[in-house]
């Protein structure tokens, strides 16, 4: 360690972490190639041509990518990524070219925490849980993913701007076992070009389902227990004299009547729930030809799967097409078509209404044979503000007076029967906020019942019913 010096005290560290997607499997003339063509980008974007000074910027190579450390901006790495991302995807072809005919595939990951700079032989150098949370959220993405933690994502919710470009995804499983909460950054240009990748990352998917799973699992050892401790005091009573005959009959009568009363419960959810599908169905107006998809509507790729990849599928042009040919365009590529579910549609003062603005992927790549293309209409001159899609469900009843939310407590249709929904209650505001995401869908029951159950109306049901499953899954009640 000679030469080796530490500088006090800490120091907060803004790092932006990339890495070429598939690096390890390309020979040695391509990642060469590769390290070069990235360092070039991303010293080209325009925050990297601000002067600074030798403590202000530090940058380290990876092999496979690099590592950004600034000191000075919270914003610089974040303006680096989004620039970096532009460049790529609109230079796609040529780069492509430049490393033997291979997909330019790069993933980022930003983060803000403490640092210790340390000097050797007269270089700087950072270590600390600044950068390595930073690498972190990047390995977290997949191809294309602009990810970020939470720490950046409060630090620059005060601008609108930054503000409406994060999505956030909640907590995520990293290396040893570590859980970030992360944002992914993604959007459209003004132009229709896609900014990062709106997809969930694999990584993500996969701590929601083992999440999902752990809170099932406790759900019927729960039961279980219930039904051990019952046992037990069906056990005793048969013990006391004299009532055994009376407590047996009673028992099975009142165990029948149980079962009665299920039978019956569920037979009228089912009716509830079927009646609120066809009325959501005849209401709904699906645009023609489109496969698989509905407006508004994302097709989610299977989980593990990348988008892109190296199968058959060449990936159309779509802009500029209406909603109708571009669908037909997608079905003859073998691919699926649907609306982006952050950005369905946006104004445009130059494209006609319900006419292609911006597609994910873009043109020129090729996809997975039977995956999905997500796209942007336009709204024409006059379509008033973007649409956003539901992120998840808000259901407020601060407004009941006199009811208790307890551990009973359960969502109901009109007629009272229990819904197949789970939902986490606070308080809160700001933690219910989080919980159903940016954009909500907010219902006000029209009751209680003296069971425990939040009614919910006939119109509020069928709203819910049509949303996607990942969407049904963020249920947050605010109570008082």
């Amino acid at each position: 360690m000679d030469g080796l010096t530490e500088f006090q005290p800490k120091k907060t560290a803004h790092t932006l972490f990339m890495d070429f997607v598939g690096y390890s499997r390309l020979p040695a003339g391509a990642q060469a190639q590769i390290q070069q063509t990235l360092h070039s980008l991303a010293f080209a974007t325009t925050p990297m041509q601000k002067p600074r000074g030798r403590e202000d910027l530090i940058v380290k190579r990876t092999g496979d990518g690099m590592a950004m450390i600034f000191f000075d901006d919270i914003e610089a790495p974040l303006k680096v990524a989004l620039e970096l991302d532009e460049r790529i995807k609109r230079q796609q072809s040529a780069l492509r070219e430049q490393i033997g005919g291979t997909a330019f595939r790069v993933r980022m990951g930003v983060h803000s925490g403490p640092v210790i700079v340390l000097e050797e032989n007269g270089a700087l150098d950072v270590a600390g849980e600044g950068v390595n949370v930073a690498q972190r959220v990047m390995d977290a993405g997949d191809s294309e993913h602009i990810l970020i933690s939470d720490v950046v994502a409060q630090a620059l919710s005060g601008d609108p701007t930054w503000k409406s470009l994060f999505d956030d995804l909640g907590m995520c499983r990293v290396k040893h076992d570590e859980l970030v909460h992360l944002h992914n950054v993604h959007g459209s240009r003004e132009d229709g070009t896609p900014i990062g990748n709106e997809a969930m990352p694999p990584r993500v998917r996969a701590t929601q389902e083992t999440v999902q799973g752990l809170v099932e699992r406790d759900a019927r050892r729960a039961k279980e227990d219930t039904a051990q401790l019952t046992r037990s005091y069906v056990g005793r009573a048969g013990l006391i004299l004299g009532v055994l005959v009376a407590l047996t009959t009673f028992a099975t009568f009142l165990a029948n009547g149980i079962k009665r009363t299920a039978a019956q419960t569920r037979r009228a959810q089912g009716i509830v729930i079927q009646r609120a599908k066809d009325k959501a169905t005849k209401s709904a107006t699906p645009a023609p030809n489109v496969p698989d998809a509905s407006p508004g509507t994302e097709a989610t790729p299977a989980p593990g799967k990348s988008f892109v990849g190296t199968a058959d599928s060449q990936i159309p042009d779509l802009v500029g097409l209406s909603q109708t040919e571009a669908a037909e365009r997608c079905g003859a590529a073998g691919l699926k078509f649907a609306l982006s579910l952050k950005t369905p549609g946006q104004p445009s003062q130059t494209v006609p209404k319900d006419h292609v603005i911006g597609q994910f992927p873009a043109a020129g790549g090729r996809a997975e044979a039977n995956g999905t293309l997500y796209v942007t209409l336009s709204l024409g001159p006059d379509g008033g503000p973007a649409q956003v899609a539901a992120t998840g469900i808000l259901v407020d009843i601060r407004s009941q007076t006199g009811f208790a939310l307890g551990a009973g407590s359960y969502l109901a249709g009109p007629d009272g029967t229990q819904l197949p929904l789970r939902f986490q209650a606070t308080t809160d505001e700001g933690q219910a906020a989080q919980t159903a995401g940016a954009s909500p869908l907010k219902i006000v029951p029209t009751g209680a019942s003296s069971s425990g159950g939040i009614l919910l109306s006939a119109d509020d049901l069928a709203k819910i019913l049509v949303l996607p499953a990942d969407v049904q899954s963020k249920v947050v009640v605010l109570h008082r």
